[in-house]
């Protein structure tokens, strides 16, 4: 018997300037392209096979989505360029049983005072750091171990709302 294969497909969140290139090296390997985005009006809307209006946070949606595409594709995976989106693709992953991270090991790796008690648990090398709610705890804190200090939010990727502080009066700033 001679079971038709299906083609290809992949769910890209985002579909900025940013995502244009991986956009088209989907459709560059044949693979039937779904683009989302929360904004309808953007570049890669023009060049996805489907475009959908849906949040990268949307994971319900998502889900729903994957299930529809499924019976018509083969629906290989999920793609972001973003870390917001990261648990709904570990979501998705799941849902198609494709290798990637847990949805618990990425909610570790995105909140980094989760991450930085495991670490320690498992006496990994890490900087010492406290978990502050309040600029009254964050000077508190600061006074008992002195500056310099690197103030963090601890769920945000790379390098941002990092903020460096030498001086205690900068302290409520940062």
């Amino acid at each position: 018997m001679n079971k038709k294969l299906k083609q290809k497909a992949i769910i890209i969140i985002g579909g900025s300037e940013q995502q244009v290139p991986q956009i088209q090296w989907a459709k560059e390997f044949d693979m039937f392209v779904v683009v989302t985005d929360k904004n309808s009006d953007v570049p890669g809307k023009k060049i996805a096979d489907l475009f959908e209006v849906i949040d990268g946070t949307d994971i319900q949606t998502f889900l729903k989505l994957a299930k529809k595409l499924q019976q018509d594709y083969d629906l290989v995976g999920v793609h972001s360029n973003n870390d917001f989106a990261l648990p709904l693709i570990s979501t998705v992953s799941e849902f198609l049983n494709s290798k990637n991270c847990s949805l618990k090991s990425t909610l570790t790796a995105l909140d980094k005072y989760k991450a930085k008690e495991l670490w320690q648990k498992n006496n990994l090398s890490t900087p010492s750091g406290k978990l502050v709610e309040s600029y009254s705890e964050a000077k508190i804190i600061a006074m008992k171990i002195g500056l310099p200090i690197i103030i963090k939010p601890k769920n945000s990727s790379g390098s941002r709302g990092v903020k460096s502080v030498t001086d205690i009066n900068e302290l409520e700033i940062a």
